[in-house]
């Protein structure tokens, strides 16, 4: 929630102009890249009572989004798409990425487990890609989620 946004004067604080609502989560976005794709905001007023009574319905949202299950089978699908769609360049050795499956460990907040023949293979671009997806397609805005990327022989 950002709050008092009933307190920025409309001409701006000395001499500065005023930012609308855009403006500001684009300055915000900026500053915090992962705002954006993680964290709902709502602008409120709790001296006018504005957009209050969002708050409650938004936390019982994102409450829900931590305990959802994705089964297996879908998980595996969404991400073996993802892989493909997404793959890196083999290595300089010539490897090749390969996805192997994925599977939900547990919930609140949701933790999955995705097996590729190569750890080691797996740029910080790609986990961070996989992660926004599994938001998106599965419905965790607000909500963390824990990533564990396996190759073939880890435990």
């Amino acid at each position: 929630a950002i709050n008092k946004w009933d307190a920025v004067p409309s001409d701006g604080f000395e001499g500065q102009r005023a930012y609308t609502k855009e403006e500001y989560l684009t300055w915000l976005a900026d500053r915090f890249p992962a705002l954006e794709k993680f964290v709902p905001v709502v602008f409120t007023s709790a001296a006018e009572r504005r957009n209050v009574q969002r708050l409650v319905p938004l936390a019982i949202k994102v409450h829900e989004s931590r305990l959802k299950i994705i089964p297996t089978s879908i998980l595996t699908r969404v991400v073996d798409e993802y892989t493909r769609e997404n793959r890196p360049p083999r290595s300089k050795e010539g490897k090749q990425l390969n996805f192997l499956f994925a599977v939900q460990k547990s919930n609140n907040p949701p933790t999955f487990e995705v097996r590729f023949n190569d750890a080691s293979l797996i740029r910080h671009e790609f986990k961070e890609g996989l992660e926004d997806m599994l938001r998106e397609n599965f419905g965790f805005r607000g909500s963390p989620i824990r990533l564990n990327i396996l190759g073939r022989k880890d435990k």
